[in-house]
């Protein structure tokens, strides 16, 4: 029975209620809000199981059905770790939505886990279920938490690397697993290579000296990775910079082509007044209150040595991503997934001030606390119902599986029907599994396709469906 006395039950039931959230609806579809991350990198992950590394050149393969090596349409805008987990994770339980979420669940689960360390550590004991909940009730992570894509998986790193610093710095633990998770979260995504260079920038403001012994092999490390980012680009597309690498650089830092400028025109104001409401909006304004607090009461009392300084740097970490790619962060709310955990400490730091300053026993202060989280809760759960039962993307699952019940996995597709393929058309390759290409119908139809398809309702002016047969939500003709 000893090891059963070592459980801390808080965080346990923290964690098991965190994996009731998480799993809720885990099955459904990838019909809804920002699911284009699901089907893209499901789609790429199931490619990789299809081929296998060697054929892929662990490239990001893009198409669906089954095609050439030569015809392979590379990803290369970010690091392949999220789709081979994907594909880990297809091999092991089958290609599905839910062993797809189910990646991004675990690592939300033990991004939990290390908010609960974090706040133990450097706010003070008892206050990591606070802190954890904080997270867990959030609009934020009850729906981006079970998504498949980066944020869920960097931000979890990012929380166990500062805390693996402070307990680095504390002297409990040793500098090269801060330096392997320094790495791991590079080799998510990008948002991993903020980590390095704001230790570095809190560990000299903390210590009043440059630490280039400790933090320089991290930013070798960096470009490291991103050098051999730019050798695979080079191996996949014979361009270091190929698959549209600088041109998504580009628009994700606002640097806009005439052309896009119209569409995607983004001020300064315009941006933070977005931002500002989604932080509201996502995070409860329960919690932007408190964690408003948590930093007034740090910034009058803290002095440079307090532990409680790390909470800035993760608040810093959870913003930096949002400004450096403003635009991106423009239209995807998502990406303020990585200030949940900042906002949760912070809320915690605040409410611990505010009932520190009234006498109050240790059985009060648990409840109120438990309101304040279920206040929390309730704030925004209405907006979470809707976003879980959003379906905006339905008729393009409806278009893949109808295309995947009248064909051949090796069959080509075409369809005229350009308007619907802006939106729906990652939506109907992964459900349908087949290669499909959308063609200007002035320039004839590609004579290499097996089968041709038009969307019902988004028919091209003057097109003949006479020729074609009716199925569901699409009409459809074999190529001859």
């Amino acid at each position: 029975m000893t090891w059963l006395s070592r459980i801390d039950i808080k965080l346990l039931i923290v964690l098991l209620a965190g994996m009731a959230v998480l799993t809720r609806g885990i099955t459904k579809p990838f019909i809804g809000h920002h699911d284009w991350n699901g089907v893209q990198y499901g789609a790429m992950g199931r490619n990789y199981l299809r081929y296998g590394v060697l054929l892929t050149k662990l490239g990001q393969v893009e198409n669906g059905g089954v095609v050439a090596s030569e015809e392979f349409a590379y990803n290369t805008h970010y690091p392949p770790t999220l789709p081979l987990l994907l594909a880990g994770s297809f091999w092991t339980l089958g290609v599905s939505e839910w062993s797809a979420r189910l990646v991004a669940v675990g690592f939300s689960i033990l991004g939990l886990w290390g908010v609960y360390r974090l706040a133990e550590s450097i706010i003070g004991k008892n206050s990591g279920w606070l802190a954890a909940l904080f997270m867990l009730v959030t609009p934020m992570w009850r729906y981006f938490g079970k998504m498949p894509v980066h944020e869920p998986l960097i931000t979890a790193v990012a929380v166990w690397v500062v805390y693996g610093y402070q307990r680095w710095r504390s002297g409990r633990l040793k500098w090269r697993w801060l330096f392997l998770g320094v790495i791991l979260a590079q080799a998510i995504g990008w948002p991993g290579y903020y980590l390095a260079p704001l230790l570095f920038t809190y560990d000299w403001w903390r210590y009043q000296r440059p630490d280039f012994h400790s933090f320089l092999p991290l930013a070798l490390a960096a470009l490291g990775q991103f050098g051999l980012h730019l050798v695979q680009t080079r191996f996949l597309t014979g361009s270091w910079l190929g698959g549209g690498l600088v041109e998504i650089f580009k628009f994700r830092f606002n640097l806009l082509t005439e052309g896009q400028r119209d569409i995607y025109s983004l001020t300064w104001a315009k941006f933070l007044r977005q931002e500002f409401l989604w932080i509201h909006v996502y995070f409860t304004k329960v919690q932007v209150f408190l964690a408003s607090l948590g930093g007034l009461g740090w910034g009058l009392s803290a002095v440079r040595r307090s532990k409680s300084g790390l909470i800035g740097l993760i608040l810093v970490y959870g913003v930096t991503h949002a400004f450096v790619f403003r635009n991106a962060a423009f239209i995807h709310d998502y990406l303020l997934f990585y200030l949940a955990p900042g906002i949760a400490l912070a809320a915690t730091l605040g409410w611990r001030w505010l009932v520190g300053k009234i006498r109050l026993s240790r059985y009060l202060v648990t409840v109120l606390s438990l309101i304040v989280v279920a206040v929390s809760f309730l704030e925004r759960n209405n907006f979470l119902v809707a976003l879980e039962g959003s379906t905006m993307h339905q008729i393009g699952k409806e278009v893949g599986e109808e295309i995947a019940a009248l064909s051949k996995p090796t069959d080509r597709i075409v369809s005229p029907t350009g308007e619907f393929a802006i939106i729906f058309s990652k939506f109907a390759a992964f459900y349908a599994d087949r290669n499909i290409s959308y063609y200007n119908r002035e320039e004839g139809v590609p004579m290499a396709a097996v089968y041709e398809f038009i969307v019902k309702g988004k028919e091209p002016n003057g097109v003949d469906l006479s020729n074609f047969q009716e199925k569901g939500v699409i009409y459809w003709r074999a190529i001859q």
